[in-house]
């Protein structure tokens, strides 16, 4: 035993130090404890305090799940939004392939290669002033933008896909029936065409043409619209009842006024005062030119005979004449 002050060899039963007089503290006797006080642990208990201290070994995914979760929380926002971005365009070129669309493969790898220049350019690997940062951007956002184009894509061609053919349009078309014609040909004629188109399409004709024959002068009021011929798939004598097809061509001729040539000339006297404008000049409300302010026109129109209100736009001037038959 040594003096815990000076360091001395002392005895066992030393109380005090004799070099240097320093009391001797006797430590606490340490109890021993022998292995027969101690109680046996089973079995069980020994392997389930095994299986508590070792951790199960980790499989493969959740590794690479913890990777994956460290990278990406070490990714800035912008990292972040362009591998979504860049993931999301490249399900878009395996949708495109395996559909076997070539617009939408083309725009899908288009979107894919301005994504990885946009992340190359913010890794700094493509090299761009400071103040050009916003590039980056830009080019993510016309990739994304192109996810529209892409989608539409799909569309493109189908309309003329499902259009049908002439021979499908023949072949779905409803059959021609047989059908009476409800007047025969000399019973036509000098009747009002239109009561005529009537009765033929409640008949069951379905190819009705009208034709005017531009052939009457002012005074032949009485025979406007009234039938010059008619014929019913090429027939122009046929009788009452008599059968064709639905679809044969029924051709109506009528009487209309031969169309008279006007001429009008204006004489544009200018506002030299208020403010300055052009003038439209109508015929019964449709216009048919305009006059350039201050310069005279004139204007050549082919209309029917009867009575016409000429108008200046702005209410500058009206008249009303009844045209005569011949230029």
């Amino acid at each position: 035993m040594r003096c815990s002050k000076c360091g001395a060899e002392l005895s066992e039963d030393t109380k005090f130090c004799s070099y240097c007089g320093n009391k001797v503290e006797m430590p606490p006797k340490q109890e021993t404890v022998s292995e027969e006080d101690i109680p046996p642990i089973s079995l069980d208990e020994q392997v389930q305090d095994f299986q508590n201290q070792k951790e199960p070994p980790k499989s493969l995914a959740d590794r690479m799940r913890e990777k994956a979760s460290a990278k990406w929380g070490k990714l800035s926002t912008y990292g972040k939004i362009a591998t979504v971005a860049i993931v999301v365009f490249a399900l878009l070129f395996i949708v495109a392939l395996l559909s076997g669309k070539t617009a939408a493969t083309i725009i899908a790898v288009l979107q894919i290669a301005l994504s990885v220049v946009a992340v190359l350019m913010h890794r700094g690997i493509i090299k761009i002033e400071q103040k050009k940062g916003w590039l980056k951007w830009l080019l993510l956002g016309i990739a994304a933008l192109l996810t529209v184009l892409n989608v539409m894509s799909y569309s493109w061609g189908t309309a003329n896909k499902n259009k049908p053919t002439p021979n499908q349009t023949a072949d779905t078309s409803i059959a021609a029936v047989s059908v009476a014609a409800p007047y025969g040909a000399a019973e036509c004629l000098e009747q009002d065409y239109t009561t005529i188109q009537a009765a033929f399409y409640a008949a069951g004709f379905t190819n009705i043409e009208a034709e005017k024959v531009e052939d009457l002068q002012a005074t032949d009021v009485d025979k406007v619209n009234t039938i010059d011929a008619i014929s019913v798939d090429g027939k122009t004598d046929f009788t009452k009842e008599q059968e064709f097809q639905s679809d044969d061509e029924v051709l109506i001729r009528y009487h209309g006024y031969a169309k008279c040539n006007v001429k009008i000339h204006v004489d544009f006297v200018p506002n030299l005062i208020f403010s300055k404008y052009d003038v439209n000049l109508l015929l019964n409300g449709i216009e048919q030119g305009t006059l350039t302010h201050g310069e005279d026109q004139d204007f050549e129109l082919s209309i029917d005979p009867g009575e016409y209100t000429l108008t200046f736009e702005r209410g500058l001037r009206t008249k009303s004449w009844t045209p005569e038959g011949g230029n």
